[in-house]
């Protein structure tokens, strides 16, 4: 190579390396490859360093990119195996792209790369130029052998020719156009009392027809609701054809009344919903907690703590609907540890604890595999994500520790969980340090790269 183009393509280097656009992940990154120097595999069959070498092209760490590509393929950064000549393209090294289509040996090769290039080129905002790569690329193209190929690619260039003079979907940039993260707010209207399923699991078609109906009951109480006709609020209330749809009525003029701020009328309402199934009763406990929360807005400790230990003596006369149970308990214990009742909280997060403990450990699938689901069967680590979750949410940290260390304990593969619980709440630095607490080498590499890709996502950087 003749040392100006070799000044030029290392000085290009160097501007691409120093950008530094995204430092948290390229920490993650290398973080990780240090963790996997002595794993080949990860369990789940990819290649850590492939992984990494994606990423890091992605962020524009192009020098890092081609280490990490090397080690994956045993000492070689092939581009054509990687997007490794992609990267060079977006973050300003298009003559080492160049170059390397030019190295192409077939005509087939070199003629799906010029229209790769193309198609880079027109979502980079630079039509003229795509057009070019694609006049190229047809070029290339008709000295193709094979008839089939020939046709087929001749078919691709030819699409993208006519897409062309048209603006991409959107323009893809170097420069990081952040992702807003979504966070759910406090809705001015309080969440419905119940749940409206009844922690019940049901064929799809069933679960439909009750909720068609259901929708169709609560739409009917809230006409009469405001009307102010309460003896058609009583008449459809008491023909509900099913014990659980009548707490369903209820529940649905308990919230009209926490709406109105009346949690001592809220909290009559819900004492009438019938106890005669477990359904039911979850339900009740559900609806005292609602009434609970409400006398909390009305800085009513007492009255609140009375609705609580309610609901709670009626989670634990249930003897079914595990699930159901830590369910409602976690949610009781997040309004408790949130209004400052912390030492409420802890001891019915410490129960709901108890119960996931008794639910059993699902199997195991490898990192990024997600179980499939599963009617009417709940698995430990579902319950714990949920109680885990909502003590994150509650801002109670020594139960979110509690919980994980007693799952630990029970046997489960708890770290990959524990990292998902704080990322789903928009918590990224607690996530990052759980993922670092991780014992295991395969599972900590995993969830590095797997975190350094999420926050390269939410930070903007370019999909190419």
């Amino acid at each position: 190579m003749k040392p100006a183009a070799l000044f030029l393509i290392s000085t290009s280097c160097l501007s691409a390396q120093t950008l530094d656009l995204y430092p948290q992940v390229r920490t993650l990154v290398l973080e990780a490859e240090a963790a996997s120097a002595n794993i080949r595999l990860l369990k789940d069959g990819s290649n850590s360093h492939t992984w990494a070498g994606d990423i890091l092209a992605h962020a524009g760490y192009l020098e890092d990119a081609e280490r990490a590509y090397a080690k994956s393929r045993g000492g070689s950064a092939d581009p054509s195996y990687n997007i490794l000549w992609r990267g060079w393209i977006v973050y300003g090294q298009r003559e080492r792209a160049e170059k390397f289509i030019e190295s192409a040996v077939t005509a087939d090769k070199k003629a799906g790369y010029l229209a790769s290039f193309a198609d880079l080129l027109w979502r980079l905002g630079e039509s003229d130029q795509a057009r070019a790569r694609y006049e190229a690329a047809r070029g290339a193209a008709s000295k193709i052998v094979d008839p089939a190929k020939r046709k087929a690619l001749l078919a691709t260039i030819d699409q993208g020719l006519q897409f062309v003079s048209e603006p991409p979907p959107y323009i893809i940039s170097a420069n990081p156009h952040p992702n807003p993260r979504f966070s759910l707010q406090e809705s001015s209207i309080p969440a419905f009392p119940i749940t409206t399923d009844g922690f019940q699991d049901f064929p799809p078609e069933e679960k439909a027809a009750r909720a068609r109906a259901d929708e169709e009951m609560i739409r009917q109480l809230y006409a009469r609701a405001a009307a102010g006709d309460l003896a058609g609020i009583k008449r459809i209330t008491e023909s509900a054809p099913t014990p659980f749809q009548r707490a369903i009525a209820i529940a649905s003029l308990e919230h009209v009344l926490i709406q109105q701020h009346q949690p001592d009328l809220a909290e009559q309402q819900a004492g009438t919903i019938p106890e005669i199934d477990s359904a039911c009763l979850l339900a009740k406990a559900e609806a005292l907690s609602s009434a609970a929360t409400e006398w909390l807005h009305k800085l009513d400790e007492d009255h609140a703590k009375v609705d609580f230990d309610r609901a709670k003596k009626l989670v634990f006369s249930v003897d079914d609907l595990l699930f159901g149970r830590i369910s409602v308990l976690s949610s009781i214990a997040e309004t408790q540890s949130r209004s400052g009742m912390m030492d409420a909280g802890a001891t019915t997060f410490q129960s709901a604890i108890g119960l996931a403990l008794k639910l059993p450990t699902g199997p195991q699938y490898a990192q990024g595999v997600r179980r499939p689901p599963t009617r009417g069967v709940h698995y430990r680590d579902e319950a714990f994500g949920r109680i885990l979750r909502a003590a994150i949410r509650s801002h109670n940290l020594n139960v979110v520790d509690g919980a994980a260390t007693a799952w630990a304990k029970s046997g489960d593969q708890v770290g990959s969980a524990v990292v998902d619980a704080w990322l789903v709440e928009g918590r990224t630095e607690e996530a990052i340090a759980a993922a670092r607490r991780i014992q295991d080498p395969d599972q900590r590499v995993s969830n590095l790269l797997g975190l350094a890709r999420t926050i390269l996502s939410e930070q903007g950087a370019p999909n190419f």
